[in-house]
């Protein structure tokens, strides 16, 4: 049995309420992603106040987003209607969110399945490697 955490529901609640004021965005979204019918790439942007990020020094803080990762997924998903089983690629990238509150940003596009094959891989170690 899976016993929901504190942070599961604050964004439960957080989700639930814009998705309640944002009905009509969320429609087109739900319609879009079901006329796709498509493996889906979900990018992720979670931005945060620049003072969580980074430190006086300018040295990265330990942030951990990918705790929010799953937790969020289950809630797009459920609101969209779907499995979240279609989402192949997720990246996620944590960004200063400026002057804006803190949130978290989907953009969500159709995504066909890869192979590993299909997938060009960059070998960075080339020029250092003996002869």
């Amino acid at each position: 049995m899976r016993v929901p955490s504190k942070d599961f529901a604050a964004y439960k609640g957080a989700f639930a309420a814009w998705a309640a004021k944002n009905k009509t965005q969320l429609g087109e979204a739900r319609d879009l992603v079901r006329a796709w019918n498509s493996p889906l790439e979900v990018k992720m942007i979670i931005a945060f106040e620049r003072s969580r990020l980074v430190s006086k020094q300018g040295q990265m803080k330990v942030m951990d987003a990918s705790n929010r990762v799953k937790i969020a997924h289950d809630l797009l998903a459920a609101a969209l209607g779907i499995d979240d089983k279609v989402f192949v690629s997720c990246p996620v990238e944590k960004v200063d969110c400026g002057m804006e509150p803190e949130q978290i940003v989907f953009i969500i596009r159709p995504h066909a399945l890869r192979s590993l094959s299909d997938i060009k891989f960059v070998d960075t170690q080339a020029d250092t490697q003996p002869a």
